[in-house]
């Protein structure tokens, strides 16, 4: 009794393990096709922009040079924008202080954001008309747009100094004067040309957008090449396993135990880990398995008879020394 039930639990565990391994190439199969269409759209994504795959440090200096500029815009509009944040907030806000720094720090974003928007319009309004031939209307609208939109910062700062210059003397107002043309000039200087450099922003945007798509597109492709390389090393333990504990169950229960045939799927894996068809196609329960062992242990003994030859190889330049010695 205890004998059958050794020869049951020795069978369920070699279906288990048969199991885990149609599991394993499934998950293997999955991989490889998520691995293929990363690696489509990261070649795809190369021969697209092929001069933006290796590092050009003038072409990637500039745009971080753009970057850096448009990010001190922002720091520089959060102090012009400061006192106009503070009167706003009273009167729209008042009793909530904390309105205060969220208006001193997201108005000049919201702003900026904008200006990179209308420059993106005029690029693109300007593009169309020189594709085309054609008068761009909207070309001109978006720079009429552009134009008021450059004067929204100057306007905040001659109003701010305005009211703080009526609480002031005589002389302060003449050094307040002084202090708003160089505001003006410099709210000026700052926004012009982000609204009117379109093309640049878009450059440098498409630039940014293609390394960002294009690392994780790598990174992608990495993981899926990891995760596979993982999966087929436990498969081939498991295959290994598999194969002794059913060469085991024979031996020890004298039992021509049938687990049955593979899927295409574990054929088509263990054949690429293995190098050859180490699962033969099903054409009988009993040819099948006998195929399959052979093919096993065929691949074992070409493995084995590799390895003895290489000993050899070494082995008989050796003994011919020896022989000529005693010869001599």
């Amino acid at each position: 009794m205890a004998g059958r039930e050794d020869l049951q639990q020795s069978g369920l565990h070699i279906r288990r393990l048969k199991t885990r391994l149609h599991d394993s190439a499934s998950r293997a199969e999955a991989l490889r096709g998520d691995r293929e269409e990363a690696g489509s759209g990261l070649k795809q994504l190369v021969e697209t922009h092929p001069d933006w795959v290796q590092d050009n440090s003038r072409q990637s200096t500039g745009y971080l040079f753009l970057v850096a500029g448009v990010t001190a815009v922002y720091f520089l509009d959060i102090m012009l924008f400061g006192p106009t944040a503070e009167m706003l907030s009273e009167k729209a806000f008042y009793g909530w202080p904390v309105m205060t720094w969220v208006a001193r720090f997201l108005v000049p974003a919201a702003i900026l954001l904008a200006e990179i928007s209308i420059a993106l319009q005029i690029f693109f309004a300007r593009r169309d008309s020189e594709t085309y031939y054609t008068a761009s209307k909207a070309y001109w609208g978006w720079i009429f747009i552009g134009i008021l939109f450059a004067l929204v910062m100057p306007s905040l700062v001659v109003g701010t100094n305005l009211v703080q210059a009526s609480f002031e003397s005589q002389s302060i107002q003449t050094g307040l004067r002084w202090q708003l043309f160089g505001l003006v000039v410099l709210a000026l200087v700052m926004h012009v040309p982000i609204i009117f450099g379109g093309r640049v922003a878009h450059e440098a945007k498409s630039f940014f957008s293609f390394k960002l798509k294009q690392r994780s597109l790598q990174r992608r492709v990495q993981q899926y090449n990891k995760e596979y390389g993982t999966e087929a090393q436990s498969f081939r333990s498991d295959f290994d396993l598999f194969y002794d504990l059913l060469n085991r169950h024979r031996q020890t229960f004298q039992d021509n135990y049938d687990q049955g045939p593979f899927d295409s799927c574990t054929r088509r894996f263990s054949r690429e880990i293995y190098g050859y068809d180490v699962i033969q196609p099903a054409s009988g329960a009993g040819t099948t398995q006998t195929s399959q062992n052979s093919s096993f242990d065929q691949g074992n003994q070409r493995q084995g008879q590799d390895q003895m030859r290489d000993e050899f190889a070494d082995v008989d330049p050796r003994v011919r020394e020896e022989e000529s010695e005693v010869r001599a």
